[in-house]
């Protein structure tokens, strides 16, 4: 896989767009309005939210590692059972996420 556009990804109707001028590529990334079947509305609204969720990744990423740092200092302090399930999981979401593969 190749590397995404820079960020900040900015919307502009449905175009999402980085609006770097040292970017050789199309300043447009997507055009989430070409969908006949979506409504004009909800086609921005998803635009926004790819956006979103997009210039958010790498800080939520970092979120769930802290988070998963005080699992781990925590279940160095408790005893076997909930904690350590809990730790597992967050270790395998912070994982599946940081290679792109988390899904809901």
């Amino acid at each position: 896989m190749g590397e995404h556009t820079k960020l900040p990804w900015k919307l502009d109707g449905t175009y999402i767009t980085n609006e770097d001028p040292n970017d050789v590529r199309s300043p447009s990334i997507a055009d989430c309005g070409r969908s006949p079947t979506i409504d004009r509305k909800t086609q921005i609204s998803n635009a926004a939210f790819i956006v979103e969720a997009v210039n958010n990744h790498d800080r939520l990423i970092g979120a769930l590692q802290e988070a998963v740092l005080q699992l781990e200092y925590m279940q160095e302090r408790m005893p076997t059972g909930t904690g350590a399930a809990v730790l597992a999981r967050s270790h395998s979401l912070l994982s599946s996420l940081k290679k792109g593969q988390a899904n809901g």
